[in-house]
């Protein structure tokens, strides 16, 4: 589905950047 491949490509730039883990925590509260 076209969540799970946004979710896939948010993990990857969260392993890349540490601070992106904050900016995923907001847009799941977001949901």
């Amino acid at each position: 589905e076209d969540y799970h491949e946004i979710v896939d490509g948010w993990e990857k730039k969260l392993k890349r950047s540490s601070s992106g883990e904050q900016r995923w925590g907001l847009f799941i509260a977001r949901k």
